[in-house]
Protein backbone atom coordinates (compact mmCIF):
# COMPACT_ATOMS: atom_id res chain seq x y z
CA UNK A 1 0.00 0.00 0.00
CA UNK A 2 0.85 3.49 -0.30
CA UNK A 3 2.50 5.85 2.35
CA UNK A 4 0.89 8.03 4.48
CA UNK A 5 1.16 11.19 2.37
CA UNK A 6 -0.94 9.27 -0.76
CA UNK A 7 -4.63 10.15 0.07
CA UNK A 8 -7.16 7.75 -2.46
CA UNK A 9 -7.36 4.55 -3.30
CA UNK A 10 -5.46 2.03 -6.03
CA UNK A 11 -6.78 -0.55 -7.74
CA UNK A 12 -5.31 -3.58 -7.94
CA UNK A 13 -3.50 -3.12 -11.35
CA UNK A 14 -2.19 0.68 -10.11
CA UNK A 15 -1.26 -1.58 -7.01
CA UNK A 16 1.21 -3.95 -9.07
CA UNK A 17 2.26 -0.56 -10.92
CA UNK A 18 3.40 0.74 -7.36
CA UNK A 19 4.82 -2.47 -6.15
CA UNK A 20 7.20 -2.43 -9.39
CA UNK A 21 8.42 1.01 -8.80
CA UNK A 22 9.17 -0.25 -5.24
CA UNK A 23 11.02 -2.91 -6.37
CA UNK A 24 13.28 -1.17 -8.97
CA UNK A 25 14.05 1.43 -6.49
CA UNK A 26 12.07 4.18 -8.37
CA UNK A 27 13.82 3.41 -11.78
CA UNK A 28 11.69 2.36 -14.19
CA UNK A 29 9.45 2.93 -16.85
CA UNK A 30 5.58 2.50 -16.22
CA UNK A 31 3.89 1.36 -19.83
CA UNK A 32 0.51 1.13 -19.32
CA UNK A 33 -1.92 2.35 -21.98
CA UNK A 34 -3.89 6.13 -21.43
CA UNK A 35 -6.25 6.55 -19.16
CA UNK A 36 -5.00 3.69 -16.52
CA UNK A 37 -3.45 5.75 -14.03
CA UNK A 38 0.28 6.34 -14.66
CA UNK A 39 0.38 9.94 -12.78
CA UNK A 40 -2.23 7.97 -9.68
CA UNK A 41 0.95 5.16 -9.34
CA UNK A 42 4.05 7.47 -9.38
CA UNK A 43 2.77 9.93 -7.21
CA UNK A 44 1.70 6.92 -4.88
CA UNK A 45 5.17 5.78 -5.38
CA UNK A 46 6.61 9.47 -4.29
CA UNK A 47 4.40 9.25 -1.62
CA UNK A 48 5.98 5.82 -0.77
CA UNK A 49 9.54 7.04 -0.70
CA UNK A 50 10.59 8.95 2.76
CA UNK A 51 13.32 11.07 0.39
CA UNK A 52 11.37 11.45 -2.83
CA UNK A 53 11.06 15.78 -2.87
CA UNK A 54 11.67 17.47 -4.54
CA UNK A 55 10.04 16.28 -7.61
CA UNK A 56 10.45 17.54 -10.77
CA UNK A 57 7.87 16.61 -13.40
CA UNK A 58 8.62 16.83 -17.00
CA UNK A 59 5.87 16.36 -19.67
CA UNK A 60 3.89 17.92 -22.54
CA UNK A 61 2.34 21.53 -22.39
CA UNK A 62 -1.37 20.19 -22.44
CA UNK A 63 -0.32 17.37 -19.16
CA UNK A 64 0.92 19.59 -16.96
CA UNK A 65 -2.33 21.44 -15.46
CA UNK A 66 -3.28 17.87 -15.27
CA UNK A 67 -0.57 16.78 -13.01
CA UNK A 68 -0.89 20.26 -10.99
CA UNK A 69 -4.71 18.82 -10.04
CA UNK A 70 -3.74 15.14 -9.69
CA UNK A 71 -0.85 16.15 -7.17
CA UNK A 72 -3.66 18.20 -4.91
CA UNK A 73 -5.90 15.64 -5.67
CA UNK A 74 -3.50 12.69 -4.43
CA UNK A 75 -0.92 14.07 -2.39
CA UNK A 76 -1.14 15.50 0.79
CA UNK A 77 1.76 18.15 2.65
CA UNK A 78 4.79 16.63 4.73
CA UNK A 79 5.91 19.49 7.08
CA UNK A 80 9.88 19.86 7.78
CA UNK A 81 9.68 17.70 10.75
CA UNK A 82 7.96 14.45 8.21
CA UNK A 83 4.37 15.44 9.87
CA UNK A 84 1.73 14.50 7.40
CA UNK A 85 -0.82 17.39 7.16
CA UNK A 86 -3.55 16.22 6.15
CA UNK A 87 -5.91 19.21 4.80
CA UNK A 88 -2.79 20.59 3.00
CA UNK A 89 -1.43 19.51 0.47
CA UNK A 90 2.08 20.10 -1.82
CA UNK A 91 3.24 23.15 -2.94
CA UNK A 92 4.03 22.56 -6.90
CA UNK A 93 5.00 25.09 -9.53
CA UNK A 94 5.00 25.82 -13.04
CA UNK A 95 7.55 26.75 -14.81
CA UNK A 96 6.42 28.69 -18.02
CA UNK A 97 9.02 31.02 -19.29
CA UNK A 98 12.51 30.26 -20.94
CA UNK A 99 14.35 33.30 -19.28
CA UNK A 100 16.55 32.13 -16.79
CA UNK A 101 15.48 32.98 -13.28
CA UNK A 102 16.48 31.51 -9.77
CA UNK A 103 13.51 29.18 -9.30
CA UNK A 104 11.67 29.39 -5.45
CA UNK A 105 11.80 26.01 -3.14
CA UNK A 106 8.45 23.62 -3.91
CA UNK A 107 7.83 20.14 -3.32
CA UNK A 108 7.05 19.47 -7.18
CA UNK A 109 8.30 21.49 -10.32
CA UNK A 110 6.67 21.28 -13.17
CA UNK A 111 7.50 21.89 -16.83
CA UNK A 112 7.47 20.84 -20.19
CA UNK A 113 10.34 19.67 -22.70
CA UNK A 114 10.49 22.26 -25.14
CA UNK A 115 11.64 24.57 -22.17
CA UNK A 116 14.12 21.95 -20.59
CA UNK A 117 17.22 23.58 -21.82
CA UNK A 118 16.40 26.93 -22.07
CA UNK A 119 16.21 26.26 -17.95
CA UNK A 120 18.60 24.39 -17.46
CA UNK A 121 21.04 25.83 -15.67
CA UNK A 122 18.57 26.81 -13.13
CA UNK A 123 16.73 23.49 -12.77
CA UNK A 124 20.25 22.13 -11.76
CA UNK A 125 20.37 23.98 -8.71
CA UNK A 126 17.52 22.63 -7.11
CA UNK A 127 18.74 19.49 -5.55
CA UNK A 128 15.77 17.49 -7.54
CA UNK A 129 15.21 13.68 -6.15
CA UNK A 130 12.96 12.45 -8.19
CA UNK A 131 12.92 12.96 -12.11
CA UNK A 132 9.37 11.97 -14.04
CA UNK A 133 9.36 12.00 -17.15
CA UNK A 134 5.75 11.85 -18.85
CA UNK A 135 5.67 10.74 -22.65
CA UNK A 136 8.88 9.59 -22.40
CA UNK A 137 8.68 8.73 -26.13
CA UNK A 138 9.86 12.44 -26.64
CA UNK A 139 12.80 10.99 -25.52
CA UNK A 140 13.44 8.45 -28.14
CA UNK A 141 16.10 10.74 -29.85
CA UNK A 142 19.53 10.95 -28.19
CA UNK A 143 20.77 14.06 -30.49
CA UNK A 144 17.55 16.45 -29.49
CA UNK A 145 18.50 19.74 -26.86
CA UNK A 146 15.61 18.46 -24.82
CA UNK A 147 17.44 14.68 -24.14
CA UNK A 148 20.84 15.90 -23.42
CA UNK A 149 19.26 18.37 -20.70
CA UNK A 150 17.36 15.06 -18.96
CA UNK A 151 20.30 13.01 -19.33
CA UNK A 152 21.92 15.53 -17.70
CA UNK A 153 19.93 15.99 -14.95
CA UNK A 154 19.19 12.20 -14.65
CA UNK A 155 22.89 12.14 -13.75
CA UNK A 156 23.14 14.95 -10.99
CA UNK A 157 24.01 13.13 -7.53
CA UNK A 158 20.50 14.52 -5.78
CA UNK A 159 18.37 12.42 -8.18
CA UNK A 160 17.76 9.06 -6.74
CA UNK A 161 14.15 7.71 -8.91
CA UNK A 162 14.28 8.39 -12.28
CA UNK A 163 10.79 7.65 -13.58
CA UNK A 164 9.28 7.52 -17.27
CA UNK A 165 5.50 7.58 -17.83
CA UNK A 166 4.29 6.18 -21.75
CA UNK A 167 1.22 4.70 -23.08
CA UNK A 168 2.74 5.10 -26.85
CA UNK A 169 4.72 1.94 -28.55
CA UNK A 170 7.72 2.65 -30.11
CA UNK A 171 7.63 1.81 -33.75
CA UNK A 172 9.70 3.04 -36.06
CA UNK A 173 12.59 0.61 -35.77
CA UNK A 174 12.62 -0.38 -31.93
CA UNK A 175 16.09 1.04 -31.12
CA UNK A 176 14.71 3.76 -30.14
CA UNK A 177 14.12 2.33 -26.82
CA UNK A 178 17.84 2.86 -26.17
CA UNK A 179 18.09 6.16 -25.23
CA UNK A 180 15.12 6.16 -23.08
CA UNK A 181 16.28 3.22 -21.18
CA UNK A 182 19.82 4.90 -21.10
CA UNK A 183 18.19 7.99 -18.71
CA UNK A 184 15.70 5.89 -16.32
CA UNK A 185 18.52 2.86 -15.26
CA UNK A 186 22.37 3.44 -17.80
CA UNK A 187 23.80 0.39 -18.38
CA UNK A 188 20.70 -1.82 -18.36
CA UNK A 189 20.97 -2.19 -22.50
CA UNK A 190 25.09 -1.54 -22.46
CA UNK A 191 26.31 1.25 -24.61
CA UNK A 192 24.47 2.44 -27.52
CA UNK A 193 26.72 0.08 -29.98
CA UNK A 194 26.48 -2.58 -27.85
CA UNK A 195 23.09 -2.59 -27.78
CA UNK A 196 22.74 -2.68 -31.36
CA UNK A 197 25.55 -5.04 -31.88
CA UNK A 198 23.26 -7.68 -30.01
CA UNK A 199 19.75 -6.83 -31.01
CA UNK A 200 19.93 -4.67 -34.35
CA UNK A 201 20.63 -4.89 -37.49
CA UNK A 202 21.21 -1.57 -39.80
CA UNK A 203 18.82 -1.01 -42.72
CA UNK A 204 20.45 0.84 -45.75
CA UNK A 205 19.57 4.28 -44.61
CA UNK A 206 21.82 3.78 -41.73
CA UNK A 207 19.04 3.31 -39.24
CA UNK A 208 19.41 0.41 -36.41
CA UNK A 209 16.53 -1.67 -36.75
CA UNK A 210 15.65 -4.14 -33.65
CA UNK A 211 15.94 -7.89 -35.85
CA UNK A 212 12.48 -9.54 -35.34
CA UNK A 213 13.59 -12.63 -33.96
CA UNK A 214 15.40 -10.62 -31.06
CA UNK A 215 12.43 -8.36 -30.04
CA UNK A 216 11.22 -11.12 -27.56
CA UNK A 217 14.73 -11.17 -25.82
CA UNK A 218 14.50 -7.27 -25.52
CA UNK A 219 10.74 -7.37 -24.21
CA UNK A 220 12.00 -9.92 -21.67
CA UNK A 221 15.09 -8.17 -20.66
CA UNK A 222 13.22 -4.83 -20.08
CA UNK A 223 10.36 -6.19 -18.19
CA UNK A 224 12.46 -8.08 -16.15
CA UNK A 225 14.01 -5.16 -14.91
CA UNK A 226 12.58 -2.09 -16.28
CA UNK A 227 9.21 -2.06 -17.66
Amino acid sequence: NPGKQFRGKLLNFQKEGLDFLLKSSGNALLADEMGLGKTVQTLAYIASEKQSLPALVIAPLVTLNNWKREIGRFMKKKSKNGRIVENETPTSTMIRTGRKQSIDSFDFYLINYELLHKRFDDLSKLDIRTLVCDEVQHLRSKTTQKYVAVKKLAAMKSVSYRVGLSGTPIYNHGSEIWPIVDILKPGLLGNFKEFCEYFCYVDEKGKAIVVPNKRDSLRHELQKHIM
